[in-house]
């Protein structure tokens, strides 16, 4: 019994710098989400634009032969 308290004891001793780790992700992840969801919002608001800056952009390269979009 006292072998297996040990190992327990040993297990534990490894994970405490591990649950550190995660804890430390876990914070900095509700750090980023709401960046990454503003982001994403942004980005979709210019998706149209940029649509139709390569739509535009199509339209004049045709007229040129060594242009590729």
């Amino acid at each position: 019994m006292v072998v297996i308290a040990s190992r327990v004891s040993i297990a534990l001793d490894d994970l405490t710098p591990m649950a550190t780790e995660v804890q430390t992700t876990l914070q900095d992840v509700q750090i980023v989400l709401p960046e990454m969801r503003n982001s994403l919002k942004i980005l979709g608001q210019l998706l149209p634009d940029i649509k139709n800056g390569m739509g535009m952009l199509h339209q004049l390269c045709q007229h040129d032969q060594y242009c590729k979009v």
